[in-house]
């Protein structure tokens, strides 16, 4: 049985996901953007997994419209890969919480992966650019990222579930 949740009790999914699209149009140069995962796949796996009533596959598609729309992505491109990772995540072979925390790393690094293959051939086919080497940086940096952000949205979620009763 499902928990339903109150629309307020929403506010921590809305809130990571706006910050992590804030944080994807930011400028960064050098050898930061490397390593710079897509946060807003990281937090849609979070939330996909912990939220499924509320990250669904629409949710997930409005998100990445929003993201090709402020970045200079293919409109549907980012769309496509967050409908995708939800399905899979949703479809069963993620669904359940009781996974140990080296499970869901394994998890994440697969969509993560998925993530930077999708773009490199939406990228080389669409736009016609080269492969560059460096964006496989960022498998290791969401590696590297997914710890800090777990604890952030799980602390998150708990405060909202606390004003929640």
């Amino acid at each position: 049985m499902s928990t339903i949740y109150p629309p307020h009790y929403s506010w921590p999914i809305y809130a990571s996901l706006s910050v992590a699209l804030f944080i994807a149009l930011m400028p960064i140069a050098g050898w930061v953007h490397d390593f710079m995962p897509n946060l807003v796949l990281m937090a849609i796996v979070y939330w996909a997994i912990y939220r499924p009533d509320v990250m669904g596959l629409g949710t997930a598609w409005v998100v990445g419209i929003i993201h090709d729309s402020l970045t200079i992505s293919m409109i549907g491109q980012h769309a496509l890969i967050y409908v995708t990772v939800v399905f899979v995540i949703n479809s069963g072979s993620v669904k359940t919480k009781n996974y140990a925390f080296l499970e869901y790393m394994t998890w994440l690094t697969l969509f993560i992966v998925f993530d930077v293959v999708m773009s490199v051939f939406f990228n080389r086919i669409f736009q016609q650019t080269e492969f560059e080497w460096q964006v496989l940086f960022s498998i290791l940096g969401g590696i590297i990222i997914w710890p800090w952000l777990y604890v952030l949205l799980n602390y998150f979620e708990n405060i909202a579930a606390e004003k929640q009763q």
